[in-house]
C-alpha cells in the first residue's frame, strides 16, 4: 500500500458532482440499514453505523492530521486499527512514512468533509470518505490544501472494526 499526500485540487465542478455522489451513499446506506434484516431492532443498527462510521473516521483522519512530532503515535493509532493482514503489508513502509514526515517537517490539519456506507453485514462494511488537508511541510511555503476521496473496507474482528482495506479513489 503506497501512500500519497498530494492529490490534484478539485475543480467546483469535480466538487459538485463528488458532493452528489456522497449525498447518494449516505443516501444508499441510510435504505440499506432500514432493509437490512440480520440486526435484532433499529437502535442496535444505529449502534453498528456508528461504529463503523467512527473506525473510518479515526483511520482516515490518523493519515490527513498528523504531524512530523507526533508521529509515532499516530502510526500506532493507525496500525492499531486495522486487520493483520492491512498491519502486514503497511507496517514495511511505516518507517519510511515516518522518516519522511520528520525529514520534511510535515504538518497536516485533516477533517473529514463527508462520510456514507457504502455497504455493511455483520462482518464487513465499506465506508466512502471525503476528507480534506491542509499541508506544511520544509519545501513548500505557507500552506497547500488538498482534497482526498478513499474508500474504506473494514471487517469486525470480536467486538471492533477494523480497516481490512483503505485506498484513494477518482
Amino acid at each position: 500500500m503506497k501512500l500519497l499526500l498530494h492529490t490534484p485540487k478539485l475543480t467546483r465542478g469535480q466538487a459538485a458532482s463528488l458532493a452528489l455522489v456522497i449525498a447518494a451513499m449516505v443516501a444508499a446506506s441510510v435504505v440499506f440499514l432500514v432493509e437490512l434484516g440480520d440486526f435484532r431492532d433499529q437502535s442496535e443498527r444505529e449502534d453498528v453505523r456508528d461504529e463503523v462510521l467512527a473506525a473510518a473516521r479515526t483511520s482516515v483522519l490518523a493519515l490527513t492530521d498528523i504531524d512530523a512530532s507526533t508521529t509515532d503515535d499516530q502510526m500506532d493509532d493507525l496500525l492499531g486499527g486495522m486487520t493483520e493482514s492491512l498491519v502486514n503489508e503497511f507496517k514495511p513502509q511505516a518507517g519510511s512514512f515516518r522518516k519522511a514526515m520528520v525529514a520534511n517537517k510535515v504538518r497536516t490539519d485533516g477533517s473529514i468533509v463527508a462520510m456514507g456506507i457504502a455497504s455493511i453485514d455483520e462482518r464487513s462494511a465499506t465506508v466512502v470518505v471525503a476528507a480534506t488537508a491542509r499541508i506544511a511541510n520544509a519545501r513548500t511555503r505557507g500552506t497547500q490544501d488538498r482534497s482526498y476521496r478513499l474508500s474504506v473496507g473494514l471487517k469486525r474482528v470480536g467486538d471492533r472494526w477494523l480497516v481490512d482495506s483503505m485506498e484513494f479513489v477518482p
